[in-house]
């Protein structure tokens, strides 16, 4: 009776262990594809930068003709360079070169409008995963679904949408 004890805890204790690793398989998946969050963080921290210069130049924004003229602003008020670049795509940020000497009064809606994004989508196992991380100028980041691949049409597509104008006039 104690052999036949021993052997059904045994089992017992294999299925409780083998129903766990079932259960947090997929969240160790997606810890592994979760990449883009220390990149989130990056782009969080640039957006704090962001702010401290523009307190210090009377809420204008940094040049941002290219990534390497953006870094030399901030670099003052966020002293790692590392940050410039996300470390999973190992590839720097891309400024919005038409925000480049704005004053942030002349920009219609602070909190919707982008100034930073990764250079690329961070790859997942699955296409509905990739994610892209965005900085806006009001200094707060989203990572957000990337958007999917485009539809080729059979018939004659409809003229492109004027883009949307960010500056008040």
């Amino acid at each position: 009776m104690n052999k036949a004890f021993r052997i059904r805890v045994l089992l017992l204790t294999l299925a409780v262990c083998g129903v766990l690793a079932a259960v947090l398989f997929p969240f160790f998946v997606s810890l592994r594809e979760g990449g883009h969050i220390s990149c989130w963080s990056n782009v969080k921290y640039i957006g704090t930068a962001l702010i401290m210069y523009r307190q210090d130049y009377d809420e204008v924004l940094p040049p941002m003709n290219s990534p390497e003229i953006f870094k030399t602003a901030l670099i003052p008020y966020q002293k790692f360079e590392r940050l410039f670049s996300c470390p999973t795509l190992k590839s720097p940020y891309l400024p919005l070169a038409l925000l480049s000497n704005v004053p942030v009064w002349r920009i219609e809606d602070p909190a919707q409008t982008e100034f930073l994004r990764d250079s690329d989508f961070h790859p997942s196992s699955k296409p509905e995963n990739k994610m892209i991380n965005i900085g806006f100028v009001d200094g707060h980041a989203k990572a957000l679904p990337a958007p999917p691949a485009p539809i080729k049409l059979l018939t004659s597509p409809k003229p492109p949408e004027k883009p949307k104008n960010v500056l008040k006039k």
